[in-house]
């Protein structure tokens, strides 16, 4: 993780910024409890797709800040389709896996702009084609 790295998500014209040194959120607890759901989900689905299971949850997800503004905005938005997290570093491989995933077992289209494009994610693929 680089220094400084946070993701920033808008709900209802209010825009949140999330980052591993910020522990103040009062909704942390929920934040994070919305990121194990989705975290659970998504490692089912990947375990039933490929009888292996790529999708980690190494109880590092601070770490990943657009995993922090995505669980936020599930459980802020539960009618929205789609959700945008605009990330100031690159992505890891990990993370686009899971969000793709998650974007298929949750029909929510997920799209992430961070430091090398726009990643559209829906029903499981990315526009980035990777």
């Amino acid at each position: 993780m680089q220094s400084g790295e946070c993701s920033y998500i808008e709900v209802d014209g209010v825009v949140k910024k999330f980052s591993c040194d910020d522990r103040s959120d009062p909704q942390e607890q929920e934040i994070h409890d919305e990121l194990g759901r989705l975290e659970r989900l998504a490692a089912d689905a990947d375990f039933k797709a490929t009888s292996h299971g790529d999708v980690a949850s190494d109880n590092t997800s601070c770490y990943h800040t657009e995993r922090l503004a995505i669980a936020f905005g599930f459980s802020c938005t539960v009618h929205k389709s789609s959700l945008f997290v605009a990330k100031s570093a690159q992505m890891c491989s990990e993370c686009h896996v899971f969000l793709k995933i998650v974007s298929k077992v949750c029909d929510k289209e997920i799209i992430i702009s961070d430091s090398t494009g726009v990643h559209r994610m829906q029903d499981g693929a990315c526009s980035c084609a990777n």
